[in-house]
Order: C-alpha cells, then structure tokens, then sequence
C-alpha cells in the first residue's frame, strides 16, 4: 500500500529532537502518524504544543490464534499506538532524530505476533515497532523504538489485531 508522507525538514527535525514526549499511531484505515509534544510556558501557564506527523507505514503480522487451521492469513492488523515519554532521553529515539536528513521518508513498521514457541504456551504475545528512514538514494536505515509483551488477547496490545471480514 501507498500513502503519501511528509518529507523531513528541518523544521521537523528541531522539533522532533526538542519533544517532550513522542506518541506513534497507526489508524484503522492503515495510515500512521508520529504526534510530537512540547511543554511551553506562555505568560506564567504551562501549555502543550503538539504537532503531527504522516508518515509511511508498514505492517507486519505474524500473529496467529487457536489451531494451525487459524494461522497467519486470516487476521490483520487494525490499528497500533506507542508512546515514549521522556523522548529528549530515550537514546532510540534521539537516534532516529540524529540520522535524519533532509528529505528522508519515515515509515513506521508495525509487527505484530513476534513470538516463539513458548510465548505461544504461555498466551503472550510480543509486537514491536520500528522507523525506517528512506534516502533519496534508496539507502534504507531501520531503528527498533520499542517493543512490548502482553497477554495475547490483551487491550493493553501496541498493535490491535482483528479477524478478516
């Protein structure tokens, strides 16, 4: 799927190097956004800017639920959410911001169901996301921001999966 993204510059770099928190989100009509926060003081009142993001998206989803008669093919990805508070002090993320160069396209990976077979036993499983900055020249760099365990059927998920319709 194609989706039209933002290119950086360097408007958005500053900005995302100086958030104060940094939330990634995937929608259900599968087009994902990076929101970035900002605390400010104006007059003596505390106030948050925000500003938000489109950027690419790619979904991955290895999970599967019941017997191998209910495997991979018949669920997809519905929609994701991770936050990152702190960001100025998450070194992943001030990473990604760091090697960002003007007009480089991020996408968001969103992969859900990276388990193993024990993770399988016990009823967790682990989704993960990822930004991948595309150079103009095709060079392609790919940062993990986080990744989170949880009970399978958890609404505390990153990554919401659903059966196909």
């Amino acid at each position: 799927m194609t989706i039209t993204i933002e290119k950086v510059t360097k408007e958005f770099k500053k900005a995302m190097k100086s958030a104060d928190s940094v939330s990634f989100r995937l929608n259900n009509d599968g087009q994902s956004y990076i929101e970035l926060n900002k605390k400010v003081v104006v007059d003596g009142f505390e106030t948050e800017c925000r500003k938000n993001i489109q950027v690419g998206t790619r979904t991955v989803n290895y999970e599967k639920f019941g017997n191998e008669d209910d495997y991979y093919g018949n669920y997809e990805i519905e929609k994701g959410f991770c936050w990152l508070n702190f960001a100025t002090d998450i070194m992943e993320w001030q990473t990604v911001v760091k090697n960002l160069k003007a007009d480089d396209e991020i996408i968001l990976e969103w992969l859900a169901g990276n388990n193993h077979q024990i993770m399988e036993r016990l009823g967790l499983s682990s989704d993960e996301l990822s930004v991948i900055i595309r150079r103009k020249d095709e060079n392609i760099l790919k940062f993990k921001i986080d990744t989170l365990v949880s009970e399978k059927h958890s609404s505390a998920r990153m990554i919401k999966v659903r059966k196909k319709l």
